[in-house]
């Protein structure tokens, strides 16, 4: 019992330090494409509209689940793509020692992220209806795209 206490303890801290990377990680995605690219554009053309509230906080939800959907999306093209197909060098995020959600996560777990951030963005635009069937077309686009 001893042992198997100092084994988790000493274990204990990388845990800690990869959750904590994996936050800071996340966070860096939201900010990178989801405020800057997706969500803030989206809030000022709804407000330019002078759309109500609900419509405002409903596009925030999608551009932020959409933008940070795009960028883990690049970055698992730059892991698993083909430079042929994806039209540009991969594996630039590894050699340069990039914290990566894929890095951090593997493949299959960012994959699955990427795919509940497709749900997140599409479950925001619930309210739409037929209006938002582009905005839940770029959504799949985005997720699903090959390069």
């Amino acid at each position: 019992p001893s042992s198997r206490w100092k084994l988790s303890t000493l274990r204990l801290p990388s845990i800690l330090s990869r959750l904590s990377t994996r936050s800071r990680t996340s966070s860096s995605l939201r900010l990178k494409s989801g405020c800057y690219s997706v969500q803030r554009p989206l809030q000022l053309g709804a407000s330019l509209a002078q759309a109500d509230e609900d419509v405002t906080r409903s596009l925030g939800a999608y551009g932020n689940a959409l933008g940070e959907a795009f960028q883990l999306a690049d970055d698992l093209l730059d892991f698993e793509g083909d430079a042929a197909l994806v039209g540009k060098a991969t594996g630039k995020d590894a050699d340069a020692g990039k914290a990566t959600l894929v890095g951090l996560l593997g493949a299959d777990a960012a994959r699955t992220h990427l795919h509940e951030l497709e749900d997140i963005a599409i479950a925001a635009l619930a309210g739409f209806g037929e209006r938002g069937a582009m905005l839940r077309q770029a959504a799949r686009f985005v997720t699903r795209r090959a390069h």
